[in-house]
């Protein structure tokens, strides 16, 4: 079965991590990018006559244009040299390697995109053998596009996601997707469209199932995913795929029908499951059935789960399986191969992540021409770094896509580093991660040969090098004697050809030791050798005539080197003197400040390039002469610093250098051509300074008041993207739901752990009555708890009024602050699970969505009308309303929240009164006063009349509804806010002009004070807007462009703007 185990679920949920301080993340917000919300936006366009959404249509649905750039990949799949030219002439030209593993480490939301770290950054490297990437960790459209750009620069596809349905382990049902998909208008499934148009915008190749549960063989179902195929088809996206995984292991002639479809009508690629991880032994068996009824086994994938590599390897090698393409499945928030590397330092774990790549891929011996035996695979271990495992270069064959008239250049890089350096000098102050600037990866890892000759060279090792670079962040690390003889590295499987003046450029550094290097090229079948020229102790780039190449292809890059080695390779690039002008960049519409320290700070950018898209959308970087964009930045003395590069139209820069003393910087974009040496006009964007970033330590309380206080610092991030809240509410006995947000966007409420809510969200309740507390929360594996401070005391009490018997059973009075828990055991024992109202379910039945579906309570009938504060929190197995405090299981690494709301407990009928000058207030003829000498019935229109004295206009009203309207209770100010802070009324100010005027029922929830606006003509009333107001909303111009996103501190220049639809003016 596809799915951690319950043990293990929980192991990963108790693993502590040792946090002194959390800088915050906010780099990206993708929680509106869910597929039905997606596919509803391309229905919309298609309806509208368009095939993608406008950009106020994303905007409008929560999707920020630059996170969406973000998503999106501008590079087509290249593609592959040819597929019969390869090292193991026995294999099965076309047999396909699938890696349905996750990308960075986590679930969902921003891992593998982007960021400004090494650290343990996920850079996958084995496109040269992988045939297609599943995205395992994120949902349909919200794989980072940065991925799909690596893959397709290697012919890799890369999946747009994946769909989990499995109930039994924590997964969705299938059936709100299934009447989705299935909706019909004139026969037609009106959202295969949708689904080809938005792969297609994205740039992404397909989707993928994760489908256990049953509807997979429903009619419809069939159908749609035939329909997608067709459609693909007509669209020419030749790359489309949905790939399928289910419980069944093998094919047959039956389920075959469904689960593969026939050549030319194809209805998935199927993911066979495997049997206890292992590939099953009837694996010959499924290949003659997909050759039979499937028109081959392009689509037929035997799947085998990574967990541990002690499988029956040797059953990929039977008697007819040679065809058979294999998935490998490797868990849900990071791939076990990034999971078992180890390393001190962040350059130690990455060579060692790099180091267990390619014993996967190539074998133990990390040459695949020297693989480890096929029999002595089945006792793969990770322990030893996988030195007994034959590798996935046994089975399927290398790829490449260097090929045709156009120059290469690699610097081996690999899209992340420790700095970014450019010419072997640090251009930025710190680590960096962007997968769309990985180079295109050596085609072999590596197969080093004793010179002039095939026969495996043991004493030269290759690897990648993160402690220096030339450009990027790494950089090829050569070591070890070669002797005077040499050893020949085979890098890349070519098929280019160079046009006049064809030249050769290498970058190199020696470390230590004598060795000299030269170039080698084959050339039509024939070798030709190069001086690289002296490697000193520096940086040195030398440029090599290659005159004698002719009009040759080339078919294989590679380097000799003699001597003892240990020296680095910093670029090989072969040119000519063609010339291609690229497209240049049309606007940067934004350089968003996402971190910011003393000397350095950190951008996230997005531009426009000058160039037209395609009807769907589409606008390639190669069909405009691009090959990638260089981000660069202007010092105070007027040089240009290049801080960055990527294939994206828009990227993180990482820690770029902004003097202490300087209000502002240039950043700058341009475009460079695929010919590697023209660049467009530099387009700039002025940065201003803004405050270093607040690096936050949760355990750092000194903030606390002692009112409602948490166990942990306030400001604490997220450390997890996988889990957070994104509605709390309360249900009536009636079914009826009161919820913050009040929408329906699957986003999350807040970033932080504890959000103070009390300002935008009221649940009416009436005393005697009972109610349910709710919470909408992405995943399992958490609780469900509710607190009220019946006593206004500013604190929650978690001991009184409530017990447990000895089987953990709880007992709670009405006056029991801990008002409804989901699913809590007292002694910690994980078997004994209750709700708040004694409902008992076992351990077994975790994770399920019953976990976090809350218990009712009834409000203390002897309750007093008034504002109360309430508190929802997310957290595992605790009553502690700050939250859970064991080191085992802190509520922030738990990816737990607590959120703080208001209660109004009120009576069928409010007290009413009016605070009227130059005019009287009336409710049926009699005059209302401070005295509040009337009644107002809760949740009805109000009718009230408003006379005026002479020369007086009425313009309005302003409506003061809650308790302590006229601060009766003496609290400080004007008796807004009690002594807790908790507010105490609110005012709506409502325009009018006729005497007569019915105060809305929803106004109408306590006790109300009409406060009437009687003016003389021609004067005017004021409105000010606070700065809270300004830092918390989208801040437009006048012309209803979003000049600052909520939360952003970019500096406003002078003039009118909008917020929450009121102008006002900065000077």
């Amino acid at each position: 079965m596809m799915k951690m185990t319950k043990h293990l679920l929980l192991v990963i949920i108790l693993a502590i991590t040792s946090i002194s301080g959390i800088a915050k993340n906010g780099f990206y917000e993708f929680d509106s990018v869910v597929p039905e919300t997606i596919l509803r936006l391309f229905l919309q366009a298609q309806k509208e006559g368009r095939n993608y959404p406008t950009e106020q249509q994303f905007k409008d649905a929560g999707i920020s244009l630059d996170d969406l750039e973000f998503i999106r990949s501008h590079v087509q799949r290249r593609q592959l040299v040819n597929p019969k030219d390869h090292l193991l002439t026995n294999l099965y030209n076309y047999r396909k390697l699938f890696m349905c593993t996750p990308m960075g480490n986590g679930l969902h939301g921003y891992h593998g995109y982007p960021s400004d770290e090494l650290g343990h950054s996920d850079v996958y490297t084995m496109w040269n053998y992988t045939e297609a990437f599943g995205s395992w960790n994120h949902g349909f459209f919200q794989a980072p596009g940065s991925w799909v750009d690596a893959a397709h620069k290697n012919g890799s596809r890369c999946m747009s996601g994946q769909m989990f349905f499995e109930s039994t382990y924590g997964g969705a049902d299938d059936t709100k997707w299934i009447q989705l998909i299935s909706t019909k208008e004139n026969g037609e499934y009106v959202y295969v469209d949708p689904m080809i148009n938005a792969l297609m915008f994205f740039g992404s190749d397909g989707i993928v199932y994760n489908w256990e549960a049953h509807g997979y063989t429903n009619a419809d179902v069939i159908a749609f995913h035939k329909a997608l195929y067709k459609k693909a088809k007509e669209r020419n996206f030749l790359d489309y795929n949905s790939l399928i995984y289910t419980n069944e292991s093998s094919l047959n002639e039956s389920n075959a029908k469904y689960l593969v479809g026939t050549k030319d009508e194809p209805v998935h690629e199927c993911f066979l499951n495997y049997w206890g991880g292992d590939i099953a032994d009837n694996i010959d068996n499924s290949q003659s059935i997909a050759e039979q009824f499937c028109g081959g086994t392009e689509r037929v994938y035997q799947g085998v789960h990574i967990l541990r590599m002690d499988r029956t390897w040797t059953r990929l090698a039977k008697p007819g399986a040679d065809k058979m393409g294999l998935i490998v499945w490797g868990e849900h928030e990071r791939t076990h191969i990034y999971d078992k590397s180890e390393g001190a330092t962040p350059e130690k774990w990455q060579a060692d992540y790099q180091l267990m790549q390619e014993h996967f891929i190539s074998g133990g011996n990390g040459n695949p021409a020297n693989r480890p035996s096929l029999s002595g695979s089945i006792s793969a271990t990770y322990a030893d770094k996988l030195a007994s495992f034959c590798g996935m270069a046994e089975f399927f064959p290398e790829r490449s896509t260097i090929q045709g008239k156009q120059a290469f250049a690699t610097h081996f890089n690999l899209g992340n580093g420790n700095y970014y350096y450019l010419n072997g000098v640090k251009q930025t102050k710190g680590g960096w991660y962007n997968m769309a600037a990985q180079d295109v990866v050596p085609t072999y890892r590596w197969l080093i040969y004793k010179a002039g000759t095939t026969n495996v060279n043991s004493t030269i090792k290759a690897s990648f090098y993160h402690t220096d670079a030339y450009v990027g962040g790494s950089c090829l690390n050569l070591k070890g004697n070669a002797g005077s003889e040499g050893s020949d590295i085979i890098l890349y499987k070519t098929q280019m050809q160079l046009g006049t003046e064809p030249i050769a450029k290498i970058a190199t550094k020696s470390l230590e030791g004598n060795a000299t290097l030269s170039l080698l090229l084959k050339v039509d079948g024939t070798w030709k050798e190069y001086a690289a020229g002296a490697i000193g102790s520096n940086w040195h780039e030398n440029t090599i005539k290659l005159a004698d190449l002719g009009q040759g292809t080339i078919e294989r890059i590679a380097l000799r080197i003699k001597g003892n080695a240990d020296i680095l390779v910093g670029k090989i690039e072969l040119n000519d003197n063609t010339v291609k002008t690229p497209k240049g960049i049309k606007e940067i519409l934004s350089a968003t400040t996402m971190a910011e320290d003393v000397d350095n700070i950190t951008l996230k950018i997005h531009w426009k390039v000058d160039a037209t898209p395609d009807e769907y959308g589409r606008c390639f970087n190669e069909a405009n002469d691009i090959d990638h964009f260089e981000i660069v930045c202007k010092t105070e003395t007027g040089d240009i610093l290049e801080v960055g590069r990527t294939s994206q139209w828009a990227t993180i820069v990482s820690k770029v250098p902004f003097a202490a003393d300087a209000e502002t910087m240039e950043i700058g974009v341009r475009a460079v051509s695929t010919d590697l040496k023209t660049k467009s006009e530099i387009k700039w964007f002025t940065v201003n300074k803004g405050t270093p970033d607040e690096v936050v330590d949760p355990s750092d309380v000194s903030g606390n008041t002692g009112i409602y206080d948490i166990n942990f610092n306030k400001k604490t991030p997220h450390t997890r993207e996988d889990r957070y809240m994104m509605h709390i509410g309360i249900y009536s006995n009636d079914g009826t739901l009161q919820k913050f947000p009040n929408n329906d966007i699957q986003s999350r409420i807040t970033k932080q752990l504890y959000l103070d809510a009390t300002e935008k969200a009221l649940f009416d309740v009436v005393a005697g009555e009972t109610y349910t507390p709710y919470i909408d929360y992405s995943a399992l594996w958490m609780s469900g708890y509710a607190y009220i401070d019946w006593d206004n005391s500013g604190d929650f009490d978690a001991e009184t009024g409530i017990s447990f018997d000895a089987n953990c059973k709880p007992t709670r009075e009405d006056n029991c602050e801990v008002v409804s828990f989901s699913a809590h055991n007292s002694n910690n024992d994980e078997n004994t699970w209750y709700k708040s109202d004694g409902t008992r379910f076992n351990k077994s039945e975790f994770p399920k969505p019953n976990n976090i579906k809350m218990a009712p309570f009834r409000v203390p009938a002897d309750i007093a009308p008034g504002i109360y504060r309430m508190r929802f929190k997310l957290d595992w197995n605790s009553l502690k309303p700050g939250g859970n405090d064991d080191p085992r299981n802190l509520i922030y690494q738990n990816g737990g929240d607590i959120i703080d709301v208001l209660i109004n407990v009120h009576a069928a009928e409010g007290k009413l009164g009016a605070d009227a000058k130059n005019g009287t207030v009336e409710k049926n003829g009699n005059i209302l006063t401070t005295e509040m000498n009337a009644t107002a019935e809760y949740g009805k229109d109000l009718p009230l009349t408003f006379k005026p004295e002479q020369n007086y206009n009425i313009t309005g009203a302003t409506v003061r509804h809650g308790y302590n309207l006229r601060n009766e209770y003496n609290y400080a100010g004007d008796g807004k806010y009690d002594d807790n802070g908790n507010r105490q009324w609110w005012e709506d100010k409502l325009e009018f002009t006729g005497e007569s005027y019915t105060i809305p029922a929803k106004l109408v929830n306590s006790n109300l004070l009409v406060i009437p606006h009687f003016n003389l003509p021609n004067s005017i009333n004021t409105i000010n807007v606070d700065e809270k107001t300004l830092s918390e909303n989208n801040i437009y111009n006048l012309s209803g462009q979003m000049i600052r996103r909520a939360g952003e501190k970019t500096k406003i220049p002078a003039g009118v703007y909008v917020v929450k639809g009121c102008k006002f003016v900065v000077k």
